[in-house]
């Protein structure tokens, strides 16, 4: 199977993307949603809305992402039917993006190495967050889970491309969300049709 991330600081497109995924492929290709969302939409407690941002909150909403993110991940691999492609909004590595821990020190955490992170991984499509693309869209109204500030969401992003930099297929797309939308839907549909050739690091 070929599993792919999207990743990227808030509001790059991650959300309406995997909606166009399903739309366009069905049953086709498994998405696995964003895992923070789902924490939040079901009852913990989001800085801002529920309780105050601290490092206790940080370390303990970490480790809940990472362990749910994880199970998401490995329980599609016990599938019968075997998709031939997984599409995740975010892995694992985007939990370092929104701590203050380095790689290293999250890979001893969760007793990994930087190659296993990674490797779980065949190709990382990368959406570039509107907090450093087009700042002033930033605050235009969309989900209620955001919780990031712009100052915020722009140290995220640059931290999400630090985290990722070293995968060996990772692509970054910069155009608007349509053009997005299609040339990840191409490359999803190269997949399927068995050209899994890497891309390589490449900015589009």
């Amino acid at each position: 199977m070929i599993m792919i991330v999207l990743t990227g600081g808030p509001q790059g497109g991650k959300t309406s993307i995997l909606r166009a995924i399903k739309q366009h492929f069905g049953k086709s290709v498994i998405t696995i949603p964003e895992v923070a969302t789902v924490l939040f939409s079901n009852g913990f407690p989001m800085p801002g809305r529920d309780i105050e941002w601290s490092k206790e909150w940080e370390t303990i909403f970490g480790n809940a992402v990472f362990a749910t993110q994880q199970s998401f991940e490995d329980v599609q691999l016990l599938r019968s039917d075997k998709p031939k492609v997984i599409v995740c909004d975010r892995g694992l590595p985007d939990v370092i993006a929104h701590s203050n821990q380095g790689l290293s020190a999250f890979c001893r955490q969760f007793g990994l190495n930087e190659i296993q992170l990674l490797g779980r991984y065949d190709l990382v499509i990368h959406l570039p967050s509107l907090a450093v693309i087009d700042p002033l869209k930033y605050y235009q109204p969309h989900s209620g889970y955001r919780y990031a500030s712009l100052t915020r969401a722009k140290k995220i992003e640059i931290k999400i491309r630090q985290v990722w930099e070293n995968h060996p297929n990772r692509v970054v797309f910069l155009g608007s969300l349509e053009e997005r939308k299609k040339a990840v839907i191409d490359i999803i549909d190269s997949f399927l049709k068995g050209d899994n050739k890497g891309i390589g690091d490449k900015y589009v």
